[in-house]
């Protein structure tokens, strides 16, 4: 009897000394493919001493989410030794009086239109928009981020609005466009050290006609960040997920034109080998209830995507205030065809658009080969793209570090609906 216990004793430790060496291997297996665990990230945490939806959660587990993380002075050494990149937001193009380590008397700080008036911004607190070619804003900029970078720790000044000529009273006299972003290259290099600049979507896009029927162009900020030597990368607000462009009254979502020339935008960065921020948001939606949105802006961001360019930022609210979406984690490698020109290269005769990649991974795991479809059009259906794929992507509930989860466990995908998106798995 000890015998045959002795025996299944045994047995029993050997089966779970093979199990832990298993789990073991592949735990490092996974941690050697070099593969890593999410896309390129970036969310909030305070800005400039005003704590916007300051996340609840402790640096070192935000740190395993976030790559680029905006802060304040006192909160960038935290975050920096914690393994996050940070960065200090500035609007040295928009000014408030209140504005007191930017703005100043100087009359020449500003620009003016042709009667000698300041031109104010009409959105929001009284503002007035600043020339760019003026001494005065170009050294009370470089002031205002000299004194932020020696304080805190920071890789990067947020450059916000820049060019943007949205919401205002008036053109500078004699505006001339590509004047303007010659004058805006020299400004941003002037700072001397790197620059995120945000307007490349600007909350819309130059464009003819009106509603669901007007055509968008890329906006001429790329040209910032193409020619501008010390400019990382470029923020595009209302990028995919959207209250403002759903060309579907009170939809959540981009459509048609404008979205195409969101696509050609990312497409466009990851050319250059800069940073594409994909700004996406929702008028006060709960990142739980939003969970159709969060797919067609991930199927929409994986199709035009460059795992060293693209990155994310959810303004989906979570529980903790820290809005990143456990969708992060899914790493698509290898396409089968190389990035196009542009997204129409994508779409297919059915009218989807979709790109498939041969490896994927979810938070370093391999789940085989993926692909992303998308039907950004108002109106009808459109058949899946491809063959062969029998799973698509789950997401359930909020952020990452709120419980929130991702699978690739979901039914096989059959027609697109109409401003919806899909990510499938063989």
């Amino acid at each position: 009897m000890r015998s045959v216990r002795l025996i299944r004793l045994t047995a029993i430790i050997s089966l779970a000394f093979f199990i832990a060496n298993c789990q073991s291997h592949q735990t490092s297996s996974a941690a050697s493919s070099g593969v890593p665990t999410h896309v390129l990230s970036y969310t909030f945490f305070g800005v400039n001493g005003v704590p916007k939806g300051e996340p609840t959660v402790d640096s070192a587990s935000a740190a395993k989410w976030t790559t680029w993380a905006m802060s304040n002075i006192p909160m960038s050494k935290q975050l920096h030794a914690a393994g996050m990149k940070t960065i200090f937001y500035t609007n040295p193009n928009r000014v408030a009086p209140r504005d007191k380590a930017i703005y100043s008397s100087d009359e020449s700080q500003f620009a003016h239109d042709c009667s000698g008036k300041r031109i104010l911004v009409q959105k929001g607190e009284e503002r007035y928009l600043t020339d760019p070619t003026s001494p005065a804003a170009a050294r009370a900029w470089k002031s205002f981020a000299n004194q932020a970078m020696s304080q805190g720790q920071f890789d990067a000044i947020f450059d916000d609005t820049a060019a943007s000529t949205g919401s205002l009273s008036a053109l500078p006299c004699n505006f001339d466009q590509s004047k303007w972003i010659d004058e805006h290259v020299d400004f941003v290099q002037s700072l001397g050290v790197p620059v995120m600049v945000n307007a490349l979507g600007d909350g819309d896009l130059p464009h003819e006609g009106k509603g669901a029927s007007a055509t968008y162009s890329v906006s001429p900020i790329l040209q910032i960040i193409a020619r501008a030597k010390n400019v990382m990368g470029g923020t595009f607000e209302d990028c995919y997920a959207s209250p403002s462009h759903p060309s579907n009254k009170g939809g959540d979502v981009t459509a048609g034109s404008y979205w195409e020339q969101t696509e050609n935008t990312e497409l466009a960065v990851a050319r250059l080998g800069k940073i594409f921020v994909c700004n996406q948001r929702a008028a006060h939606e709960a990142m739980a209830d939003a969970v159709t949105a969060r797919t067609f802006a991930e199927a929409s961001f994986l199709l035009t995507y460059d795992l060293k360019s693209s990155m994310i930022r959810t303004q989906f609210v979570s529980p903790s205030w820290f809005n990143l979406g456990p969708e992060i984690e899914l790493v698509a490698l290898d396409p089968v065809a190389p990035a196009p020109q542009t997204v129409d290269s994508l779409r297919s005769s059915s009218g989807a658009y979709g790109r498939e990649y041969r490896s994927c991974y979810i938070a370093g795991s391999p789940v085989g080969p993926c692909a992303a479809a998308v039907n950004p059009i108002v109106g009808g259906s459109r058949p899946f793209p491809f063959s062969g794929y029998s799973h698509t992507m789950v997401l359930q509930g909020a952020g990452i570090l709120d419980g929130g989860t991702i699978t690739s466990s979901g039914p096989a995908p059959g027609s697109i609906a109409s401003l919806t998106g899909v990510v499938a798995f063989k």
